[in-house]
C-alpha cells in the first residue's frame, strides 16, 4: 500500500467519529440560543432606529463612550437637528473655468493697500507728508457735493462675467452699465444720507476735450450753487495682469462683494487743496474698511483740480468689475463722506 495515499475508514470502524446523540442534543440547544439572541439584537437595533432623539442618545450610551451612538465624523449638526457637512467659506479671488477660443480672462484680484502693502504709488515731486489732511463740512445751502463723470463714456463688464472676447463693451456701452451710473447712485445715496448733491451729466462719447468740458461744466454747476463745498468726479479704471488679463479688484463687505476704490490725485493743480481732501477720505477708509482702498495714486495730471473748491477724484473699481459691484462701494462712501461733512 502507497503509504502517501489517505487511508479510507468506514464510519462504524472508528466509533468515536460518530456524534453521540447527547452531544447532538447538546449542539442543537447551542444553535437555538445562538439563533434567539441575534433576533433580540435585530429587534433593538431596529426599535431604536425610531426612538426620539433624547432616548437614542441615552440608549447609545450603553454602548458607546460619547453617548452618540455613532462614530465620529466631520459633520456638524445645524439648527434644525439634522446632520449637514461644515459650511467652507468661499474664496471670492478663485478662478477656475476654461476659455473660449479668443477669449481674455477677468480675474478677481485684492487690489487694497493693506494687502500690497503699498500706502501711495507717487512718481512725483510732490511730498504727501507735508499736507494735513481735512474733509469740506457740509454747505448751508441746498446742495453741497457735485458730482460729474469726466469720463461718462466708461463702462463696467456684464455682473458675473469671467471672460470678454471684444474690448469694446468698455465704451459706450448700455446707460445703465456706465460709470455715470454710479456717480447717480452716490448722490442718491449722500441725499438718503442728508447731503444735499447734484448729478451733472457730461455726455462725452470719447476722451477728447473731456476734461475742458467738464472743467466748463463743474463751473457752470458752482455758479448755481455757490454754496457747493465739494465736486466728485467718478471714473472706473483699466487693470490689467502681467498676463494680459483684465483685473477686476473686489473685497467681501458684509457677505456681499463691492469693487476696490482708489483716489487719484494730480500734482499740479491746487494740490494741496485736493489732497487734504484725499488724504482725509483714504485715512478714514482704511481704517474702516481693511480691504475697500487701493494704493492712493499721485501723477503729474491735472485732472479735474482747477475748480474753486476741493476735487475728490475716484476710480470705483475698473472695466472687469460689474455696475452692481460699484454701486455698492458708491453707497458705503456716500456714508463714510456724510459722516466726514457733518
Amino acid at each position: 500500500m502507497n503509504s502517501n495515499l489517505p487511508i479510507p475508514y468506514e464510519p462504524m470502524a472508528v466509533p468515536y467519529l460518530r456524534p453521540h446523540k447527547a452531544e447532538k442534543r447538546r449542539s442543537l440547544c447551542r444553535f437555538a440560543i445562538l439563533g434567539l439572541v441575534l433576533v433580540f439584537l435585530t429587534g433593538i437595533l431596529c426599535a431604536v432606529h425610531f426612538l426620539p432623539e433624547d432616548m437614542k442618545n441615552a440608549f447609545g450610551a450603553l454602548f458607546f463612550e460619547d453617548g452618540t451612538g455613532a462614530e465620529e465624523t466631520t459633520e456638524t449638526n445645524t439648527t434644525d437637528g439634522t446632520n449637514a457637512p461644515p459650511v467652507k467659506a468661499e474664496n471670492i479671488y478663485a478662478w477656475d473655468y476654461e476659455l473660449p477660443s479668443g477669449a481674455t480672462a477677468i480675474l478677481p484680484f485684492d487690489r487694497s493697500a493693506n494687502t500690497l502693502g503699498i500706502y501711495a504709488e507717487n512718481p512725483t515731486d510732490a511730498i504727501l507728508e507735508a499736507v494735513a489732511p481735512s474733509f469740506p463740512k457740509k454747505g448751508s445751502g441746498e446742495v453741497s457735493v457735485i458730482l460729474l463723470n469726466t469720463h461718462s463714456f466708461e463702462t463696467y463688464a456684464e455682473d458675473g462675467a469671467f471672460y470678454y472676447t471684444d474690448a469694446s463693451f468698455a465704451a459706450n456701452g448700455a446707460v445703465e452699465k456706465r460709470v455715470s451710473a454710479v456717480a447717480q447712485a452716490l448722490c442718491e445715496a449722500l441725499r438718503e444720507n442728508g447731503i444735499g448733491a447734484v448729478f451733472v451729466d457730461c455726455m462725452m462719447d470719447s476722451s477728447f476735450g473731456s476734461y475742458q468740458n467738464a472743467q466748463a461744466l463743474a463751473e457752470i454747476a458752482l455758479e448755481d450753487h455757490p454754496e457747493a463745498v465739494l465736486v466728485i468726479d467718478i471714473h472706473r479704471a483699466v487693470m490689467t495682469s502681467d498676463t494680459g488679463a483684465l483685473v477686476r479688484p473686489i473685497t467681501e463687505i458684509e457677505d456681499e462683494i463691492l469693487a476696490q476704490v482708489r483716489i487719484l490725485l494730480g500734482s499740479e493743480a491746487n494740490f494741496e487743496k485736493n489732497a487734504a481732501t484725499a488724504l482725509s477720505l483714504y485715512g478714514a477708509l482704511n481704517l474702516r474698511y481693511e480691504s475697500l482702498a487701493m494704493p492712493l495714486s499721485v501723477s503729474e495730471s491735472v485732472l479735474l483740480q482747477k475748480l474753486a473748491v476741493p476735487v475728490l477724484t475716484l476710480e470705483i473699481g475698473s472695466a472687469g468689475n460689474s455696475v452692481l459691484e460699484a454701486e455698492r462701494t458708491a453707497v458705503l462712501l456716500a456714508q463714510m463722506i456724510a459722516e466726514m461733512m457733518a
